[in-house]
């Protein structure tokens, strides 16, 4: 049984190579009297012409030659001598089988039951031989199926060694073909089933040499109509259920072929009334047809363009060609060359390729088709380099890289973030800030304001209810110069009534400031006014003294001013009304110590009766009367060092015209 095991393994060497393969050529000269039927060339494994050849058929002797190598391959020494049991013989009794006439005790070697075994198709042979090799024919036979699965024979199964009709005993004429190219190449094999007389010597048993010749009939040149002279092997089966089969091998002129022939009938087929074996005639004709009508021709040149395909990313370059990888040589019929056969690119080759490309990068493969159908199979390369776009390759990258999900689902989820991340930054944190800002400004009324403070509220009605911003805490800043006299800024308690309160930008400040000036405005305070700007009033009020040009009074008897003069009159009053503006960075000065030493002396009236008082009251000695801002500040006057130190007002100096002030 090891020397079983071990044959099954080497089988399984030579499993594909023994194959029929893929590719092959049909060609059926004429219909084949036969159940089954398969033609193939040994040289390069082509299919000339089948028929049924995965029909279950039952093999009859042919089976042996199964048998046969088996023990070749499992036997260790050839030579040794077997001794013919009675049970081997006893199991045909009934069955009608072909022998070798083998009788009870007689001592043969392996080598010598094996030719009797195949040339003579000797059923008593091969019961003694599975007996000698595994001790029973259950077990011999099982591994005779381990054998024929290993070479890759699905639809092949044995009952017994020697081909008699049972039930479960079947093959096709594909797997026998696979078969018996395997035993082909063993010698031994090939030798024997190429024997066309065998002798066998003498023995315990037989005194005289005994004569088997081979049942193959192509052998035999006494049978004209079966005879063929390139024949080189064979074996022959005969059953009622399989008919008349013949497996053989022939060659001719460098071709060599193999044929197998299943299921024929014994017919008159040269109506000479003898009825002939279908099988040997079919044999004959396909060798015949074959040799006189098939040649071995190059169809595939590797130097022969066959097409074109699309580039993608080439560089000046949008198709490039294509042709066969190697040469391939095919059976064809007589005449036929590369220019007659067509090559069809196959289905792994694609609709276009991409560059760069070098000469000979195989791109698929292709189909050798003569007559419509495929008789080869070869690779199929570019011809020519193709240089690669680096512009096109970075958009194809581009684009390929966007349309990978991994990547949208990336960039989804970048998007997903960065939507939320834009809202707060651009559209809520911006809405809180300003929402902050409006609720930091605080509605006051500003004459309650003033009463607080002890000032008079007899303030314009406009000057009712103003937004005040609330002074914010900021960091002590040093001080600014004043822009226009170089002076040091106020500071902030200057600035603002409150010196709790501390502006927190300079837009606050200058509201801060232009509050104030309108208080002081409504108290009666003005900013002393220049020469300059006293001589403007003069002249303004001279105008309005004039009489009408025309002596023209108004409609209700009066005169009227003209309307230049009503103009500048409407201007004054509102000049009176509006706040005077401080310079740059300073305050409003408070009482008199922000006077000039002439202002002080002078008696003012309130804001509230329209006129300032005049120069010359002042200069009979009387005493000025109370201001609004000490009345404010409750009478307190400043300390006499304060006005030591008070600069003399430059427009002082400056002679005053005549005239009463507006």
């Amino acid at each position: 049984m090891k020397k079983l095991i071990i044959c099954f393994i080497f089988s399984l060497i030579f499993l594909f190579s023994s194959a029929i393969p893929a590719f092959c050529v049909i060609y059926t000269p004429d219909s084949i009297d036969a159940k089954a039927a398969l033609l193939v060339n040994l040289d390069n494994g082509a299919v000339v012409t089948e028929k049924n050849v995965d029909l279950h058929m039952a093999p009859a002797s042919i089976t042996k030659i199964v048998t046969a190598i088996v023990v070749i391959e499992n036997c260790d020494d050839l030579e040794k001598v077997v001794t013919v049991q009675e049970e081997a013989l006893r199991l045909l009794e009934g069955t009608n089988s072909s022998t070798a006439g083998l009788r009870v005790g007689e001592e043969l070697t392996v080598r010598q039951l094996l030719y009797c075994l195949l040339t003579y198709s000797a059923n008593d042979a091969a019961n003694i031989l599975a007996m000698e090799m595994s001790g029973d024919v259950k077990t011999f036979v099982a591994g005779m199926n381990a054998f024929v699965t290993a070479l890759g024979c699905q639809d092949t199964h044995f009952v017994n060694p020697s081909g008699l009709d049972a039930e479960g005993h079947y093959t096709t004429a594909r797997d026998l073909y696979t078969i018996y190219a395997y035993c082909l190449r063993n010698s031994l094999f090939a030798d024997i089933v190429g024997t066309k007389v065998y002798e066998l010597p003498a023995d315990n048993k037989n005194d005289e040499a005994r004569e088997l010749r081979n049942t193959n009939s192509l052998f035999n040149e006494g049978i004209p109509d079966y005879y063929f002279e390139y024949a080189r092997t064979g074996k022959t089966g005969t059953t009622d259920a399989a008919g008349r089969c013949l497996i053989s091998t022939a060659s001719y002129d460098g071709y060599n072929y193999l044929c197998v022939i299943l299921g024929g009938e014994m017919k008159d087929y040269d109506d000479d009334g003898v009825d002939e074996n279908m099988a040997y005639i079919e044999t004959k004709r396909l060798y015949k047809w074959a040799f006189d009508n098939l040649r071995l021709r190059q169809v595939a040149d590797p130097n022969i363009a066959v097409g074109k395909i699309p580039v993608e990313l080439g560089r000046r370059v949008d198709s490039v060609l294509f042709g066969p990888g190697e040469s391939v040589s095919a059976l064809v019929p007589a005449g036929v060359n590369a220019q007659s056969v067509l090559i069809e690119p196959g289905p792994d080759t694609p609709d276009t390729v991409m560059a760069p490309l070098h000469k000979g990068d195989v791109i698929g493969t292709a189909s050798i088709l003569y007559a419509g159908e495929p008789i080869a199979e070869v690779p199929i390369v570019v011809m020519e380099d193709v240089e690669r776009s680096w512009f096109r390759y970075v958009g194809f990258v581009a684009v390929r890289f966007v349309k990978d999900p991994v990547v949208q689902l990336f960039l989804l989820v970048v998007l997903c973030i960065l939507t939320p991340l834009f809202i707060l930054l651009f559209v809520v944190f911006p809405g809180a800030r300003k929402r902050r800002r409006r609720s930091a400004v605080k509605m006051v009324d500003v004459k309650e304001l003033m009463r607080q403070k002890g000032e008079p509220v007899d303030a314009p009605e406009e000057l009712g209810d103003r937004p005040v911003r609330k002074a914010k805490k900021q960091k002590e800043k040093k001080p600014d110069k004043d822009r226009k006299n170089g002076e040091p800024a106020k500071d902030a308690a200057d600035v603002n009534e409150d010196p709790g309160q501390t502006p927190s930008a300079e837009k606050e400040a200058k509201a801060d400031r232009r509050g104030e000036k309108r208080r002081k405005a409504a108290a009666g305070e003005e900013k002393k006014e220049t020469p300059k700007q006293k001589d403007k009033k003069d002249r303004k009020a001279d105008k309005k003294e004039k009489p009408d040009r025309d002596g023209d009074a108004g409609k209700d008897g009066k005169d009227e001013d003209p309307p230049a003069e009503k103009r500048s009159a409407k201007r004054t009053e509102k000049r009176k009304k509006r706040a005077v503006k401080p310079e740059a960075g300073n305050a409003e000065p408070e009482g008199e110590e922000a006077l000039p030493e002439q202002q002080k002396t002078e008696p003012q009236a309130p804001a509230s009766e329209g006129f300032f008082f005049d120069e010359e009251k002042l200069s009979d000695g009387s005493e000025k009367p109370e201001t609004d801002e000490e009345k404010i500040s409750g009478g307190s006057e400043k300390p006499d060092a304060e006005k030591e130190t008070a600069k003399p007002d430059p427009a002082q100096d400056a002679p005053e015209e005549a005239g009463e002030t507006e």
